[in-house]
């Protein structure tokens, strides 16, 4: 039986295991956008239930409610959440079934800066 620290189940919700475990310096960062309208999608869903279509599914509703840097912080934090996850609790969030980070595809597409000679 592996070892499961005070406060923390294996079938929390993702955004709030992140939550819970965020240093307190960090937690207002993370937390606004974490708790964004467009995570109801998956707020009830395991960490190791969700696949790419779900945080795309997440971005695109940011995009069409919010600004495209609104959608772009969001992409970021929801990967920087996963990773964190993956690499230091990787049994208790269930993420220790992927040999990779599959959500680092997770992106979105910005556009380009002004006077940007390059693709």
């Amino acid at each position: 039986m592996r070892h499961v620290p005070a406060g923390i189940k294996g079938s929390r919700p993702a955004r709030e295991y992140v939550a819970a475990r965020a240093r307190a310096g960090c937690r207002g960062l993370y937390e606004s956008y974490l708790r964004h309208a467009a995570f109801k999608v998956i707020q009830d869903r395991l960490v190791s239930d969700i696949r790419i279509g779900d945080p795309e599914a997440v971005r695109n509703s940011v995009l069409t409610s919010n600004t495209a840097s609104a959608a772009r912080r969001v992409v970021q934090q929801g990967k920087e959440a996963m990773s964190w996850a993956w690499r230091y609790n990787a049994g208790i969030s269930g993420l220790d079934a992927f040999a990779y980070e599959w959500w680092l595809r997770w992106s979105i597409e910005t556009p380009r800066a002004r006077g940007s000679t390059y693709p």
